[in-house]
């Protein structure tokens, strides 16, 4: 066995200039009101969650980083609320029949009713601590909210185009439902059978044959896979009267939010990044590996498993207040928001350790912009 790996470091934390820092300086919350497009009207912050274990650090920031912003847009007098939408008719479980990839749900296996009870003791925390408003809204409502049948139908239409973008390896749009009798769901959509007018798709379970469901009158019953969802997200936003913001982990940066739902809109989404939580190697922070027990044994073992899930942190009796003030910093001292952060780095916040204000990158005059 390898001795012991050294891990250099100052406990000087460097803000090096570059990308969302370079232009927001200070006064992030002033500059998101800039943008929204409906200014005398409710602002929305948009969180979703696939709920399939307990919160890890990762997600205590997100949620955080939307309550934080929400109350810094309220003191600036905005009408503003929390939405988080928490996927419970996700992957639960899955399985191979004749060559179909099939799924249940996390809330048809159960598993979304096991964690629910945290999230909503994490969210009536963040509530009670910034004064904002909050809602905890499953799938089914919010696809039973107007203009949602409109919405699907504008998918099934376009469904071979945006096949080509969200579904290249299928080249079927994930659009699915589950069995009345048993909740499987063809994962990939590969046996829908769509009406002229897309008012209908058919679909079939392996053991108790085809079913349909109306856009119209049954909207809450269809299923999306994650691209597909934040899409309908998207297409439905654009069409309200009040300003949305979403808010996600910095990992749905770039090329997913680009290539998989910028160039479907018509109206520009505003969207929130929380920084990158990562392990020693820069690897995000896992649910799924965590779950599946192939990582972080190194960290179950070094007694720091309360970062990987909010149930152990609680048992541990660790100060969320120290994450709290962290996420605060980084909205009121934006050149801590467009960055990165270790697991190593928010361990040794909770054990109180000093992090020093490192070297934070200037530069004699503004950047150029032509």
């Amino acid at each position: 066995m390898p001795g012991p790996i050294p891990i250099a470091y100052d406990l000087s934390s460097h803000h090096a200039l570059g990308g969302g820092s370079y232009v927001f300086k200070s006064n992030y919350p002033e500059y998101l009101k800039m943008l929204l497009p409906y200014p005398t009207s409710a602002t929305e912050f948009n969180i979703i969650i696939q709920p399939n274990c307990s919160p890890n650090v990762g997600t205590l920031c997100t949620l955080c980083l939307a309550f934080v912003i929400a109350r810094r847009m309220a003191d600036q007098g905005l009408d503003v609320s929390v939405t988080c939408d928490l996927w419970d008719r996700a992957k639960g479980e899955q399985t191979k029949i004749d060559g179909i990839i099939y799924q249940k749900s996390l809330h048809d296996t159960g598993k979304f009713q096991e964690h629910l009870p945290q999230y909503q003791t994490l969210l009536e925390e963040l509530a009670k601590r910034y004064g904002v408003k909050y809602k905890v809204r499953l799938e089914a409502e919010f696809l039973r909210m107007d203009g949602i049948p409109q919405v699907l139908q504008k998918v099934i239409r376009d469904r071979e185009f945006l096949a080509k973008y969200l579904a290249p390896s299928t080249g079927c749009l994930a659009i699915r439902a589950s069995c009345p009798d048993c909740g499987l769901v063809d994962k990939h959509g590969i046996k829908n059978v769509y009406s002229l007018n897309a008012s209908e798709v058919s679909f079939e379970c392996p053991f108790h044959g085809r079913f349909s469901c109306s856009t119209v009158q049954e909207p809450h019953r269809f299923l999306f896979n994650c691209q597909l969802f934040n899409l309908i997200l998207g297409y439905f936003y654009e069409n309200v009267l009040y300003n949305w913001i979403e808010v996600c982990g910095s990992d749905y940066a770039g090329f997913w939010q680009e290539q998989l739902l910028w160039r479907f809109l018509s109206k520009p989404a505003v969207i929130v990044y929380t920084p990158l939580i990562s392990d020693w190697s820069g690897s995000k922070l896992s649910k799924s590996l965590y779950l599946q027990k192939t990582a972080y044994d190194y960290l179950v073992k070094a007694k720091q498993e309360y970062l990987l899930s909010y149930e152990v942190l609680r048992r541990q009796k660790k100060d969320l207040t120290t994450l709290w003030t962290e996420v605060e910093l980084w909205v009121d001292e934006p050149y801590r928001l467009f960055r990165g952060y270790t697991l190593h780095y928010l361990h040794l916040l909770f054990e109180r350790e000093e992090i020093l204000l490192g070297v934070i990158h200037t530069q004699p005059s503004e950047p150029e912009t032509e």
